[in-house]
């Protein structure tokens, strides 16, 4: 079972959950994230190891993908948005989402996605930075 974050647009965020097949976090988000009129969910199915958004109106996912390295070692690979959505800010929602589950869960992150690399250098909070590996 996946879980899921609501985001609305409408109005700053100050708090999330998300829920996962294992375990349930919050977080903060402290700005707003995308156009007035669209509302996410970020959903993490495990089973799949990715981290998704369904996008309103239609059948397609921005998805965040990872493998399992070892025990406690994720690596972020692929972040993909689809191409009418690219702009809005819909991967930097779900690297913050994915961020965040590795310090909630305190594991460590190798970061070959060259988006969450940017994203990193762009928001290098120590809770971040401090989970980063290079393998």
């Amino acid at each position: 079972m996946s879980g899921a974050v609501r985001f609305s647009n409408k109005h700053f965020l100050r708090k999330f959950i998300l829920f996962s097949a294992r375990e349930e976090y919050s977080t903060t988000l402290l700005k707003e994230t995308t156009s007035p009129r669209m509302s996410l969910v970020v959903g993490h199915d495990a089973k799949n190891r990715q981290f998704y958004i369904k996008m309103p109106d239609c059948d397609e996912k921005a998805l965040l993908q990872y493998n399992h390295l070892r025990q406690g070692v994720l690596d972020y690979w692929h972040t993909e948005v689809p191409p009418a959505f690219r702009g809005h800010g819909v991967a930097k929602i779900l690297a913050k989402a994915a961020m965040d589950y590795v310090v909630e869960s305190d594991y460590k992150v190798k970061l070959s996605c060259t988006y969450l690399q940017k994203y990193i250098q762009d928001n290098p909070m120590p809770n971040y930075t401090d989970r980063i590996i290079n393998e």
